[in-house]
């Protein structure tokens, strides 16, 4: 999903067929963010390996995976205005999970997606 290796790419999410570009760099999905753009939606799980994982950077898995409120300039990760970092330690081990949704993604897309995450186990 982009250029970046570590942390290693666990799970990808969309709606929708997604191609890496030139724009999705490091940390950043640009080229992903305007492929769902307006409608779709893309949660995106990394994992923290060696000395990227530091169990006290890491934070309990939330009892359930929310989208914030729409916040218009507000970008996280490049992937626009209605996305989210959790960073979260589940059976012992570090995550990253990006979750955004287009402008005009369908309310049960994102719950669909959110369900998804929300009964997710990790081993």
């Amino acid at each position: 999903m982009s250029s970046g290796v570590e942390p290693l790419f666990r799970l990808t999410v969309s709606d929708r067929r997604l191609v890496r570009t030139m724009r999705d760099s490091g940390p950043c999905y640009g080229g992903i963010a305007r492929q769902i753009q307006p409608g779709g939606v893309v949660a995106i799980l990394r994992e923290a390996v060696g000395s990227d994982y530091r169990p006290a950077r890491f934070k309990q898995r939330p009892r359930q995976f929310r989208l914030p409120a729409r916040q218009p300039g507000q970008d996280n990760s490049c992937l626009g205005d209605h996305a989210t970092e959790i960073i979260f330690k589940d059976a012992g081990r570090g995550f990253y999970l990006w979750i955004a949704a287009g402008r005009a993604a369908p309310r049960q897309e994102v719950a669909t997606l959110l369900a998804l995450l929300n009964r997710l186990t990790i081993r």
